[in-house]
């Protein structure tokens, strides 16, 4: 490895970590050797050489217990989570394909369950074009690993379109079985060329909570050195003042969420570093906090909140059990309630998303540990659950729901391959259709924010990785996202906020330097572009 390193061009090792198929025991394989050769400056391929195509008879169960066996072992090497664990997949017959897509499918969940990232190497004409023809119905690898001996170092398959796995996610086996001698040590090697920067999750960014209130002034809400703080509008449309100090608990986190309560009160909630909930209540934006809320229990991410129709507030958040909670109030203004299980199912992740509807149904969205999404629905505030529907998907944001102007529901999230996907329903109350992949190209990240425009169309939002949001709009109700534009010219970080007012949509962002900025459009994404706020 030194004489290689001093000599060669190579800067990464693939090494065989685990599986059924591992040719030889790897005793010399340990941690201390792979750190001895990351401070020697080698990058690492964590490689699981499990069953083959022929060997698979129960796709999920035995891809459940490779990436777990998979997780244990790159643990015990000290990779730990975020870090990408490829499967060798060797070429296979047409016939076995529908059994590999079902295995490797299932390897992604589990690792995404288990927090490492998914790789997948497999042949270009077998296991890489059959995840690219399925990559709208199967759970996607965070990193693409394609055998394609053409001699070319790069990573282009024609293969593989160029919009998929194109955020430093591929590398390129181009050559196989390879004499090579570098400071006199001669080894036989498949030889690949690496764009791979899969980061490991890192800590969450300040997110935005943008509230129009029935006065027309918006008020975008914060986090910051753990309190909370507000910036708003005095008049409509017009300049922002702030930003106000709403909390000085030090102990907030994540992305805030604001309701309006039909007496103009103003309602934020965000998460505390315990796993708590706390509020405030301003009488109109801009003012002053003239109540403080505190709900305790165990929460582990963000909040949804919904002001019913009836005056009363409902605050809903994912338990550390992975069970759908809520805390709601039994009158206008009154004190909370719960809190309220809603799931048994113990599955749930992230930041659940609700809704209500002009019948006042209120139904809430939350991703599954296994990339779909939970829904439930309640007759009002605080009842009992009154029906369930799972909507299947490899997700991996947190979902997000609006009613459009027709009164039906649309859930967006994005997809494990970076795509935008959407569950629509095609009339009030129907069964929901989809997942319908709404982008062309991938690189996405983080939760969308969906807005209603008229006659039932929707426009949705999302970061990409390199920090632009872009932007995709319908032009008839239900139809397909046949509008988009990248808004660029500011790096945004964290959840965006949203509003609408007509046809004109306004979006807040915190930038990279943890200033805020709002982005303003007229109808079909005319944005004026980011200015500070």
């Amino acid at each position: 490895m030194s004489a290689w390193k001093q000599s060669s061009p190579y800067r990464a090792v693939g090494i065989y970590i685990g599986g059924s198929q591992r040719a030889c025991a790897q005793p010399n394989l340990t941690a201390s050797w792979v750190a001895q050769q990351a401070a020697a400056g080698w990058h690492f391929l964590p490689t699981y050489a499990g069953v083959q195509a022929g060997q698979i008879t129960s796709p999920a169960s035995q891809a459940v217990a490779a990436a777990q066996d998979a997780v244990t072992q790159a643990a015990a090497l000290g990779f730990g989570p975020g870090t990408p664990v490829y499967y060798d997949m060797e070429a296979y017959q047409a016939a076995e394909e529908s059994n590999v897509l079902a295995f490797l499918s299932a390897w992604t969940t589990e690792l995404h369950a288990e927090g490492y990232k998914s790789g997948v190497y497999s042949s270009s004409s077998s296991g890489v074009a059959n995840l690219v023809a399925n990559s709208a119905k199967d759970a996607m690898p965070d990193v693409i690993w394609d055998a394609l001996w053409n001699g070319a170092a790069t990573t282009a398959d024609t293969v593989i379109p160029a919009a998929d796995w194109a955020n430093h996610q591929r590398a390129h086996q181009f050559n196989g079985g390879a004499n090579e001698t570098y400071g006199g040590d001669t080894i036989n090697v498949d030889q690949d060329y690496l764009d791979v920067n899969v980061q490991p999750p890192g800590p969450a960014q300040p997110g935005q909570a943008a509230l129009m209130a029935e006065t027309g002034q918006v008020s975008d809400y914060v986090i910051r050195n753990r309190n909370l703080y507000a910036y708003y509008q005095t008049t409509p449309g017009g300049g922002f003042a702030g930003p106000r100090q709403l909390s000085s608990s030090r102990d907030l986190t994540g992305t805030p969420v604001a309701v309006q309560t039909a007496n103009g009160a103003i309602s934020v909630f965000a998460a505390t570093t315990g796993g708590a909930v706390r509020g405030v209540v301003e009488s109109a934006p801009g003012g002053a906090a003239t109540r403080s809320i505190a709900l305790s229990g165990h929460f582990t991410g963000g909040l949804a909140a919904i002001a019913a129709q009836k005056g009363t507030v409902a605050v809903y958040a994912v338990g550390t059990d992975r069970n759908l909670y809520s805390f709601y109030q039994a009158s206008p203004g009154g004190a909370f309630k719960g809190a309220k299980r809603l799931t048994t199912s113990r599955n749930l992740t992230g930041v659940p998303a609700a809704v209500e509807t002009a019948k006042g149904v209120i139904s809430v969205y939350t991703r599954t540990t296994g990339g779909g999404v939970t829904a439930v629905w309640q007759s009002a505030v605080g009842g009992a659950v009154t029906k369930t529907a799972s909507l299947s998907g490899h997700l991996s944001s947190s979902p997000a729901a609006v009613i459009t102007s027709e009164g039906a529901i649309a859930v967006y999230a994005v997809g494990t391959n970076g795509q935008l996907y959407g569950f629509e329903q095609r009339k009030p109350g129907g069964v929901f259709v989809g997942p319908t992949r709404l982008s062309a190209n991938g690189g996405l990240t983080g939760t969308p924010v969906a807005v209603p425009g008229a006659a039932g169309t929707v426009s949705v939002y999302a970061l990409s990785k390199g920090g632009p949001v872009r932007a995709w709009w319908q032009s008839a109700a239900y139809g397909a996202f046949n509008h988009s534009a990248t808004l660029s010219g500011r790096r945004i970080v964290g959840d965006l906020g949203g509003q609408a007012s007509g046809s004109a949509v306004s979006l807040y962002g915190t930038g990279a330097s943890g200033r805020q900025y709002a982005d303003n459009a007229g109808a079909m994404g005319s944005f004026s572009g980011w200015a500070a706020i």
